[in-house]
Formats: C-alpha cells, sequence, structure tokens
C-alpha cells in the first residue's frame, strides 16, 4: 500500500491542503498572502505534483497492447478509451507519492479532453488512491507546459517564481516531455517506452523532501 506520513509530521500541513478548494478573499492581482488567513500561505506547506498522462501513466508497450481490446470494439466511449489508455501497473507506482501533504494536480493534455473529476474516476478505477485537486491552466496561447506550471503556482500560492528557488514551495514535474523552461530542476523525466519507474518515484520523493529510506511497493 502507500506510504503513511511520518509520526509528528506537521500537522499544519495536513490541515493546509484543505485550503486548496478556497479562494482568497482578496482580489488575486494584489494578493501578498501576508493575511494570516489567506489559504495561499497555507499553501505553501504543502507538496506538489504536477502529472502528465502519455508516457507517464502508459507506455508505448501498454498502448500497443490495446490494438486487439479495440478490434472488438465498435464505438468504444471516450471514458473507455481514455480508461484503457491507463496502465493499473504505472498507477501503482504513482500511489508511491500519495502522501497527506501531497497534493496531484493535472498538467496533461489530458485536462483538455476529460473534466477532472471524470479523469479522477478514471485513475480511481486503475488503483489510484490520491486526488487530483486541480489542473494548470489551459488557455495559455502559445507557451510550453512549464510556463502553465509556474503560472499555477504563482496563482494558487502566491509566490513569485523570478524571486529564486528558495521561495519556491516544494513541487516536482512528472513529465516525459523537457519543455519546462525555468522550472528544468523539478522536472522528473519519464520515457515513453517505458513510462514511470521506480527510479522516477525515489527521485520524486527525494525532491519533495519525504522519507525514501522506507519500504514502496512498486507495480512489478
Amino acid at each position: 500500500g502507500h506510504v503513511r506520513r511520518q509520526v509528528g509530521q506537521d500537522d499544519a500541513s495536513i490541515q493546509a491542503k484543505d485550503a486548496l478548494m478556497f479562494s482568497c478573499t482578496t482580489r488575486a492581482s494584489v494578493c501578498d498572502a501576508t493575511c494570516p488567513d489567506c489559504p495561499k500561505r497555507a499553501k505553501r506547506l504543502l507538496k506538489y505534483v504536477f502529472l502528465d498522462v502519455d508516457g507517464v501513466l502508459n507506455s508505448r508497450q501498454h498502448l500497443q497492447g490495446l490494438v486487439p481490446v479495440y478490434a472488438d470494439r465498435l464505438n468504444p466511449t471516450d471514458f473507455e478509451i481514455g480508461f484503457n489508455q491507463i496502465s493499473p501497473e504505472l498507477v501503482e507506482r504513482l500511489n508511491g507519492l500519495v502522501e497527506d501533504d501531497v497534493v496531484f494536480v493535472l498538467s496533461s493534455m489530458w485536462r483538455k479532453w476529460f473534466k477532472l473529476d471524470v479523469m479522477q474516476e478514471m485513475l480511481r478505477l486503475r488503483g489510484f488512491r490520491g486526488v487530483l485537486a486541480d489542473a494548470t491552466p489551459s488557455r495559455l496561447a502559445e507557451c510550453s507546459r512549464g510556463h502553465e506550471i509556474a503560472s499555477w503556482i504563482e496563482s494558487e500560492t502566491g509566490v513569485e517564481l523570478s524571486r529564486g528557488q528558495r521561495a519556491w514551495p516544494a513541487f516536482v514535474i512528472l513529465d516525459d516531455n523537457a519543455d519546462m523552461d525555468r522550472l528544468m530542476c523539478r522536472l522528473v523525466q519519464t520515457d515513453y517506452d517505458t513510462g514511470l519507474q521506480d527510479e522516477h518515484i525515489k527521485r520524486a520523493r527525494s525532491m519533495l523532501g519525504l522519507r525514501v529510506d522506507v519500504q514502496l511497493r512498486f507495480a512489478p
């Protein structure tokens, strides 16, 4: 199963996760996240995983194996197609990052094809034990994925990434592409041929400041 949080972990970071679902009462354009109860301050205590799907939760090998599945179906639904393209083995690996203070944000192109609750249900049915809390903006014209992620972080946490990495919240990006611009240092890059592997989970845990000396049950 997934790894439980350390005994004595700061409960403030656990409670802060609920703040992700609320908005600051101050206009975002002027909010500096200094008011004591501002959700943006609470969000800075959390750890974030920005999640791609293709090449992370599936692989070339997995997708090639779906050809016989579709050969017997005349009109598969979009949900069925998406569901089948997600590998349960790779989702089980992703569960190695599920912790009380870790928030998952969908950064994949899939966010443009499926609503967030539909994506959550697909992943749940494939064995995901976490929650997709949000998705990165999808209306930014002619920009990289790194820019979209940066825009989400600045909007949701109030942190100006230009101030330097010391001010950044803890986050990692799971993606098989490298169009991350200034966020390259937070990329855990997978391979489309194989998808998410044990080494990626271990590296991501280390980058998030999570324990890595624990026994994780990964997919075979």
